[in-house]
């Protein structure tokens, strides 16, 4: 028996007024998706406890049958794991990431995509002028970086920090979310350090100059230590595979012993299961945003689902597919949403229950097939 897990990111949301009150989904035009509501059953899931972050790794920790709860550490030691960076037990990892500041106020949590070399070189100016010797900093690509607390007693300080997100931030004074906890002012030191030599560094004078948004502030979040969780084909006794272009997604693979595949084909023919996540940001700064998203379903829809349609039809054997999403992603209040998410699942030994011929949040929330504790579902669906 071959197995498809195929999530997409953002792809259930709240009714919108522009749409007479129905979904990206119910309009979305989605044929291989209707084909399978009408063989399969539909059902209901929570892949996000209330009291977590709403991120894709916590979604897909539960997805992939694992409670969060006990084995999510944070963003930071996923990506640490998946760029092969090294980290002890006895250390704590951050991500440490390049923003704009103005007026004391984040105007752009990703620096307006800076290239991989300029932010090589500001790494480098950083370790050289600010840098602690107990601490190591590694760039991950564009914004995005790693910051390594070396020093096991600075680090069991720092393990319960509050920090915020950047993009949460985004547009707001960063004043009151700096970090907060024992030894924050460790951080927030090298934060103001790390601006002095940032104001002044070349590459932002130049990026200034052709009016794009400095990397003037390196902010701290996502912390945790090395997690620890038990291999796929321990748990599920199945040799897994995973289809992601997110690192930290990359990161929780790694950590489960799966192997990374660029495509469906592949991925079936080397394992027994695939994991593939299609992720796109959903919350608009532009009207055209709701199309975008309605077109992203399609192409989710065609690229994604039509294509595993045709893999399994090449397979010489028996196959069950699981579609759905990890969490609500909301276009009118542009944020993700705690709650259940619509999600269906067809193939050997699913009976169809339901009489829906679409999946949407609507037909979905018809069902009696309900999973307050989304990793359960993985179970359900194995079995």
């Amino acid at each position: 028996m071959k197995y498809l897990m195929l999530v997409c990111e953002g792809l259930a949301d709240e009714p919108i007024e522009e749409l007479n009150s129905r979904t990206p989904l119910e309009i979305a035009k989605t044929p291989f998706m209707d084909l399978l509501a009408k063989k399969g059953r539909l059902g209901n899931a929570s892949f996000v406890p209330h009291s977590m972050p709403l991120r894709s790794e916590v979604a897909s920790l539960s997805l992939l049958g694992f409670k969060p709860k006990e084995l999510y550490t944070g963003i930071a030691p996923l990506e640490t794991i998946a760029k092969g960076i090294p980290q002890s037990d006895r250390e704590i990892v951050f991500r440490f990431d390049w923003v704009t500041v103005s007026d004391d106020t984040v105007v752009d949590a990703a620096v307006g995509d800076i290239s991989d070399k300029e932010a090589m070189l500001l790494v480098e100016a950083i370790r050289k002028k600010a840098l602690p010797a107990q601490m190591g900093l590694y760039p991950l690509g564009g914004h995005k970086n790693i910051l390594v607390v070396k020093d096991p007693d600075l680090a069991c300080d720092l393990d319960e920090l509050e920090c915020t997100e950047p993009g949460r931030i985004q547009g707001q004074k960063f004043e009151k979310h700096l970090p907060k906890g024992k030894s924050a002012a460790v951080l927030t030191q090298l934060m103001d350090k790390t601006r002095e030599i940032l104001e002044h560094h070349e590459i932002n004078r130049v990026r200034i100059d052709l009016k794009e948004n400095p990397a003037n502030m390196l902010w701290p979040w996502g912390q945790g230590r090395t997690p620890k969780i038990p291999s796929f084909k321990q748990t599920h006794g199945l040799e897994g595979a995973i289809i992601s272009e997110e690192d930290a997604l990359l990161g929780l693979a790694k950590a489960l012993g799966m192997a990374p595949v660029d495509n469906l084909e592949r991925g079936l023919e080397q394992r027994d299961f695939v994991f593939c996540y299609k992720s796109f940001f959903s919350n608009p700064k532009n009207p055209k945003e709701l199309k975008t998203k309605i077109r992203r379903i399609e192409d989710f829809d065609s690229s994604v689902v039509g294509a595993a349609l045709k893999a399994v039809d090449r397979l010489d054997g028996e196959y069950r597919i699981f579609i759905g999403t990890g969490l609500e992603e909301s276009l009118t209040q542009k944020m993700p949403l705690h709650g259940h998410v619509p999600f269906l699942i067809q193939g050997k030994g699913v009976e169809r229950v339901e009489t829906a011929v679409v999946l949407n949040e609507k037909t979905a929330s018809q069902s009696q097939l309900i999973f307050d504790d989304g990793w359960n579902l993985m179970e359900y669906f194995l079995t």
